[in-house]
């Protein structure tokens, strides 16, 4: 699951704890998890010129054309 941002997210009773709402989480493919995060810490606007929220929904439509674009090669 990708965290579309971190504030349901919190330390409580030793552990760190997810309260987001549903809305706040994307399920994701662990590959597809990783390429996200590599797509938000590369791209230096997105990784710190945007709120996380945006960054990740920015990075999630790349993601979406780039793995759509590779379908069609396939």
């Amino acid at each position: 699951m990708h965290h579309l941002d971190y504030a349901g997210v919190r330390f409580a009773s030793g552990a760190w704890r997810a309260f987001e709402r549903h809305d706040d989480l994307v399920p994701l493919h662990p590959y597809c998890h990783d390429l996200l995060h590599s797509l938000i810490d590369r791209d230096r606007v997105l990784a710190y010129h945007r709120a996380r929220r945006v960054a990740s929904v920015i990075a999630l439509e790349r993601l979406r054309i780039k793995l759509h674009s590779q379908e069609a090669v396939s």
